[in-house]
């Protein structure tokens, strides 16, 4: 898995922000440079230029997207549900340690944790630190 995180407590996290906190995808870029406000999204500046020039990307997302992404949240930290992936089914949860999803990582500790209290035997978490080979 990547992009991922413990949803539940993301979405605590965002729910407990400050007021004047910046709202939606541009939250993501408050730790960063501000030079284009995609940084968030990788290390790589050229990577970044890319994106921001590709007309697929970029857009606006409506107001209720963000909310509607957390609706399942109680449903994915839900032991029972977590319960139903097959013991035996090995997973990576992959992540940079400065993506603004996973907390410096502890979210995706978290996420990784709950897969193994579920019984999965074979959970790797993998962080990886920008311009680290």
């Amino acid at each position: 898995m990547s992009g991922s995180t413990a949803l539940d407590l993301f979405a605590a996290a965002v729910a407990n922000a400050p007021a004047d906190a910046p709202a939606g995808l541009a939250a993501f870029n408050a730790d960063f440079e501000h030079r284009t406000g995609y940084e968030w999204l990788s290390c790589d500046a050229a990577e970044v230029d890319a994106y921001v020039a590709d007309p697929w990307c970029g857009w606006d997302m409506p107001d209720d997207v963000i909310p509607s992404l957390f609706a399942p949240a109680p449903w994915l930290a839900d032991p029972a549900q977590l319960a139903r992936i097959r013991s035996d089914l090995p997973i990576l949860i992959a992540s940079g340690d400065a993506d603004p999803l996973v907390a410096s990582g502890v979210l995706i500790q978290q996420l990784g944790q709950r897969c193994r209290d579920a019984g999965v035997t074979d959970v790797m978490v993998k962080l990886y630190r920008c311009g680290a080979a």
